[in-house]
């Protein structure tokens, strides 16, 4: 199997700038009608006073040299003024926690895998933080993105029993036993901890086992579509069969157009044959980019 490596990019997470661009020029002033955007040697600054978030996403992903995917509602003014982050810093103050960001590299799994070729942001509808819509005071640092969601209450005979920590979830995944990977599947659906569910899905993520993608299905029910793209993009990377089903199956099923758009991009990476009958159907999607995504990928299939 196939598929295009990438680096999820989890709020707090830092990836080193790229190379030297040109110095920041201008003035921080509080009226710029149009985003500056410049990279050096010291990071990423930007400057945005009104301007369309869809844009200043744009524009750091030409000054990275890099094509953009943009999902969900980002057409909103945005007021930022920062200096020398990180592309992952720079993501985290413009979006927050609402929106799942994905890089493509063009030189993956190496010490030095250069800029990002391609940046991928799924954002959901309602989940813009209120910090970029309005102009703030001093920021101090990009937010921490592990933080704790809520779940569904458990039962009481339940609250007793200690949720896994991450040696034990690890150790889970390392022994690979049916009962181990179904505790992890219960990690993924409903520990308290944020931080170990993304652990429980990543070790998921490298076993290519069908059993393993039944535990990754089970974050698909959850309420957070951003969780949810994780699990999209953990299918993603399983060698197993039954992930394309799952894929598959977000096509037909997931509510949020972001996450149905995510499943579409991961299907045109793999090479079974059900993958281009799930396309098939997302041509036909209520979501005019979902529709073009897919037929985009099927004219090239038959060239």
């Amino acid at each position: 199997m196939h598929h295009c490596p990438s680096i999820v990019v989890i709020v707090g997470l830092l990836i080193a700038p790229a190379a030297s661009s040109t110095a920041w020029e201008a003035p921080l002033s509080e009226d710029v009608p149009s985003p500056l955007v410049q990279l050096n040697g010291a990071g990423l600054s930007v400057q945005a006073a009104g301007a369309p978030l869809d844009r200043v996403l744009s524009r750091i992903a030409e000054v990275y040299g890099a094509s953009i995917v943009l999902a969900g509602q980002l057409a909103i003014p945005v007021f930022v003024e920062f200096r020398d982050y990180t592309l992952a810093e720079a993501i985290t103050r413009l979006v927050g926690g609402a929106a799942f960001v994905i890089l493509h590299h063009a030189n993956p799994g190496t010490d030095d895998p250069g800029p990002p070729s391609e940046i991928r942001i799924y954002a959901s509808a309602d989940g813009v933080p209120a910090n970029v819509l309005a102009p703030t005071a001093s920021y101090d640092g990009p937010v921490d993105a592990l933080e704790e969601t809520s779940t569904a209450d458990a039962p009481t005979e339940e609250l007793d029993k200690p949720e896994p920590t991450r040696t034990e979830i690890e150790a889970m995944a390392d022994r690979r036993t049916a009962e181990d990977l179904e505790s992890l599947g219960q990690v993924v659906e409903g520990h308290s901890n944020a931080e170990m569910r993304h652990l429980a899905l990543a070790l998921l993520g490298d076993i290519p086992d069908d059993r393993a993608v039944r535990s990754i299905e089970r974050g698909l029910g959850d309420a957070d579509p951003l969780f949810r793209s994780v699990v999209v993009e953990t299918l993603s990377r399983v060698d197993a069969p039954d992930a394309v089903r799952s894929l598959g199956y977000v096509v037909f099923a997931e509510r949020d157009s972001a996450v149905r758009l995510q499943a579409v991009f991961s299907l045109t990476e793999r090479h079974e044959e059900p993958a281009w009958a799930f396309l098939g159907a997302a041509a036909g999607d209520i979501d005019p980019s979902i529709r073009r995504a897919a037929r985009r990928a099927l004219r090239a299939k038959n060239r």
